[in-house]
């Protein structure tokens, strides 16, 4: 199954527009400056400023471009493999109790 990926099209990145998103466990920054789209890729749901930079790679602003920037991001370790959790972590916190109904 492909996994959905919006991403402006090519008239966005002409006009100089940034894009940031996210999907699954990664957070993603997009900027287009002299003819290339930089993009940086992160963990978790902190802001670019305070996040450690996973990932970073350029592209050129044309389809092409774009089309190969989508391969890159959905190629991704953080994009293309679930995350791992142990299995004490499934199960939950063992002080969580449920609400009694009386």
């Amino acid at each position: 199954m492909e996994q959905e990926l919006f991403l402006p099209t090519l008239m966005h990145w002409q006009y100089g527009n940034n894009w940031c998103g996210s999907l699954k466990r990664a957070s993603f920054w997009i900027t287009p400056k002299d003819e290339q789209l930089t993009a940086q890729l992160w963990t978790g749901p902190a802001i670019r400023e305070n996040a450690e930079i996973l990932y970073t790679a350029q592209f050129p602003i044309s389809d092409e471009g774009l089309e190969q920037l989508r391969t890159w991001l959905l190629s991704t370790p953080l994009l293309s493999t679930p995350p791992t959790r142990s299995p004490s972590a499934m199960r939950g916190s063992p002080r969580r109790r449920s609400f009694p109904f009386r």
